[in-house]
């Protein structure tokens, strides 16, 4: 680089703070006056003038510095932390004294969660990203298919179902979905109904150990991205017909799976409990009567039951204990939480920034709903997850942590956050998918 360009950045450079953010820019105001030197040697002027002339163009050093240095500073988006952290030592105080376990255990999870939220909070997500490009959609296909191998593998339980760590690392799926939908840019719209059988086997690990709700959750997190990204202007064509081709295959795929269960004794015993009154019913009508009607001797058959110290029942045992008063205080507290989320996603710059948070936050979001509609018996099918950040096992503490530390970072890193350029699909799928399924766009320019 000429001495005078060089120069020049080191001046800037000094101005910004932020040391990723002084290397990206001054690596992007690099760029920009090469551009301009070009420009002007094609122009026909003398080399040194060209310098001297770009260089001059950019302005005083000093000033575009500070200007630059206060458009770009580490985003400070902790409410979201700071509210999971009090839900964290509010459940340390309760939980263990409550349910009789260990505090030791609940503060080894709890430890670890705030330390790998703390250090994935630095992480640049958005340039991992756009690094990862073309692997996103072979590590989406082949990923699954590792799951369910361990799923297959590993020892069963007394119950016949997988070990419940084998749960966790599903939730990371839809961040890994999210990632195929930023290779995927400036594809047709009428083409995502190609992404249908994606998300189903992103959701067949949590299906298979078995945990319905848990694959659903996880299929609607990945249907509301996808669908944001269709109206943000991600795909080519009218938003409508990306719409179509997105939700017609996968709510029709949903309904039979749906219909399938509803034949199933789980389906029929939620909407009439009295027809069992020794097993799944018995225990629908007992969390009715204490949370619906209040009944002192329901709360009281509740606390010598299986389900007092079950970690996916912690709100109903504290409404046992405490009053029904719970419920409404955790659902305030759902709520709350997504919205502290939700504005801050609908503040983020980029698209590729509100993908990426949208899929790391409603995981924890549609956790925390199917946890609360269990201990209310307000959902036929159990939710084999507790309470995201209020619960007793270590494993989903430092998890639903880990995606909070992800979902942080992507709010941090926002002000050097872009939308990386169209990756053409022929470029991943040589001319199958798109030739096949997508109708040519006269109308529309492409990105």
């Amino acid at each position: 680089m000429a001495r005078e360009m060089a120069d020049y950045l080191d001046r800037v450079g000094a101005r910004i703070r932020w040391p990723r953010a002084r290397t990206y820019l001054l690596k992007e105001l690099s760029g920009h006056l090469e551009d301009q030197r070009a420009a002007l040697e094609a122009a026909g002027v003398p080399p040194e003038e060209a310098e001297r002339r770009a260089v001059a163009d950019m302005g005083d050093p000093e000033p575009v510095g500070d200007e630059l240095n206060a458009l770009h500073r580490p985003a400070r988006s902790l409410a979201p932390a700071v509210f999971a952290l009090a839900v964290s030592l509010a459940g340390a105080a309760l939980i263990p004294a409550l349910t009789g376990g260990s505090p030791l255990r609940y503060w080894a999870g709890l430890l670890l969660g705030l330390a790998a939220m703390a250090l994935l909070r630095l992480v640049d997500l958005g340039t991992l990203a756009r690094r990862m490009g073309k692997w996103a959609i072979p590590l989406a296909v082949a990923l699954p298919f590792l799951l369910m191998a361990l799923n297959y593998a590993a020892p069963r339980l007394s119950t016949g179902a997988a070990p419940m760590w084998l749960l966790y690392p599903s939730l990371f799926l839809p961040l890994l979905f999210a990632l195929v939908l930023l290779a995927l840019r400036g594809m047709h719209g009428g083409c995502l109904c190609a992404l249908t059988p994606l998300m189903f086997l992103l959701t067949a690990p949590a299906a298979l150990v078995p945990s319905f709700t848990t694959a659903l959750f996880l299929g609607g997190t990945m249907l509301l991205t996808a669908s944001a990204a269709v109206m943000a202007g991600w795909f080519r064509g009218k938003p409508w017909v990306g719409l179509v081709s997105l939700w017609a295959p996968t709510a029709l795929c949903t309904a039979w799976a749906v219909q399938f269960l509803a034949s199933s004794d789980r389906m029929r015993y939620f909407f009439h409990p009295e027809l069992d009154p020794n097993g799944y019913g018995w225990q629908t009508l007992l969390i009715r009567n204490l949370l619906w009607e209040g009944s002192a001797e329901a709360a009281e058959v509740y606390n010598a039951s299986f389900l007092y110290q079950d970690p996916g029942y912690t709100l109903l045992t504290l409404s046992a204990q405490l009053g029904r008063p719970v419920m409404l205080a955790a659902l305030a507290g759902i709520l709350l939480f997504a919205g502290l989320c939700l504005w801050r996603i609908w503040k983020l710059r980029s698209t590729t920034g509100k993908l990426l948070a949208l899929s790391l936050f409603l995981p924890l979001f549609f956790q925390a709903g199917a946890c609360w509609l269990q201990n209310a018996a307000l959902f036929p099918f159990g939710s084999a997850l507790p309470l995201p950040f209020f619960s007793y096992g270590p494993t989903s503490m430092v998890v639903d942590f880990t995606l909070l530390g992800l979902l942080l970072s992507v709010f941090r890193m926002d002000p050097l956050q872009r939308d990386g350029p169209s990756l053409p699909l022929p470029q991943l799928f040589p001319h199958l998918l798109e030739s096949l399924l997508c109708p040519e766009d006269e109308e529309e320019e492409p990105f």
